[in-house]
């Protein structure tokens, strides 16, 4: 059961996230200055309409308009089931990246997981992500080296999935230039992702192995004579560097790599239940592409849920794949409002679980107080 305050930073963190409280992570460093952060969401709004807008502009709107009875709503329905399912192996994969002494059970680990989704795709930048690091500390109950950890493992092991769906993309169809610059991009990113976080986890296990007596840690490698501060800081880095213990067992990252890559064969395979809720007759291979789209197109998350962006790059690649500008916007819209709705939905439901809860709660311990009141007044 946990602390009044605690539970209440727990269950209405994301509701605050939401509503832009996240000043709270000032300490984290990602709070910029009020001029900065008011500009910045129009400017990314701005940015995402302007570049669906100039997708939309050959379309015939009347040709456009879909009957919603001419859509099959079981396909529709099973689509938003397998992308519930990315929460789903979201929890798995980040119990494979904690450290096997902080341990967090699999149904608060979808919580944290399904929360974590709600506020990256209502949140722009990474706040949505710093979000995630901070219910992973308080509401899972770890470190907050081990979260980070696991948010820095994702983070490695997504993008080698977004290199994998990029690359199985382009053995289908000739990528266009700009999927094929993102591509590139992806992997130099990953690849210095990777020498980073593998460098710091095996200097993270040395750290460790030279830790003094009652597991005080010792000198961080190579500190030799250096200035107080950047030894102190340097240790500091070494100290959570111990944490990626994911990153130092091939077997455990191998896992977590199958995880993440299960969850891009949900989105994928979602897309292609939206394909068939419209009817559209399109080989099972187009899913990946149409993935591997949307993947460059939400990159950089320049507005909250990708609006605009993720729309602009499926319309984009229906329409190199043969479909006409009507269809492409159809599926494009449908296709994102089945994931909004498994990824932003669930986590919306259990905000009002908790809420419902908390109300029942007071309610009772309210009961329970005028009865005594009553009680000790009767005597």
């Amino acid at each position: 059961m946990p602390s009044a305050d605690g539970g209440v930073i727990e269950h209405v963190a994301p509701v605050l996230a939401c509503s832009g409280v996240l000043r709270r992570l000032v300490p984290l460093g990602l709070r910029g200055s009020a001029s900065r952060r008011r500009s910045a969401w129009p400017l990314s709004w701005l940015m995402a309409s302007a570049l669906l807008f100039l997708c939309l502009r050959g379309i015939d709107w009347q040709r456009a308009w879909v009957d919603p009875g001419a859509i099959r709503a079981q396909w529709v329905a099973l689509a938003i089931a397998f992308n519930v399912g990315i929460l789903l192996l979201w929890a798995a994969a980040w119990r494979v990246f904690l450290p096997a002494a902080e341990r967090v059970a699999f149904p608060r680990m979808f919580e944290i997981a399904a929360l974590t989704a709600m506020t990256i795709n209502t949140l722009p930048f990474l706040a949505g992500h710093a979000s995630g690091v901070v219910l992973l500390a308080r509401r899972g109950k770890v470190s907050g080296g081990a979260a980070l950890s696991v948010m820095a493992t994702h983070t490695f092991a997504e993008g080698l999935a977004k290199v994998a769906i990029l690359l199985v993309a382009a053995l289908v169809i000739p990528l266009p230039a700009w999927m094929t610059r993102a591509w590139l991009l992806v992997t130099l990113g990953v690849a210095a992702l990777a020498a980073v976080l593998l460098s710091l986890a095996r200097a993270g296990s040395s750290f460790r192995a030279t830790a003094g007596v009652g597991g005080v840690p010792g000198q961080s490698p190579g500190a030799g004579k250096r200035h107080p501060k950047f030894r102190a800081v340097s240790a500091a880095v070494f100290r959570w560097a111990w944490h990626l213990e994911a990153l130092r067992s091939g077997r455990r990252f191998a896992l977590g790599m199958m995880l993440l890559l299960a969850m891009k064969a949900a989105e994928a395979t979602a897309i292609l239940c939206v394909q068939r809720a419209f009817g559209v007759d399109l080989p099972s291979t187009t899913a990946p592409v149409v993935l591997a789209a949307v993947l460059v197109a939400t990159m950089i998350p320049v507005a909250p849920a990708n609006m605009g962006a993720y729309e602009a790059g499926v319309f984009l690649v229906y329409q190199q794949l043969g479909l006409t500008p009507e269809q492409a916007l159809s599926l494009a819209l449908v296709q994102h409002v089945c994931l909004l709705a498994a990824l932003v939905g669930t986590g919306y439901l259990i905000v009002l679980v908790h809420y419902a809860r908390g109300r029942r709660r007071a309610a009772g311990t309210g009961l329970a107080l005028l009865a005594a009141h009553r009680a000790s007044g009767s005597r």
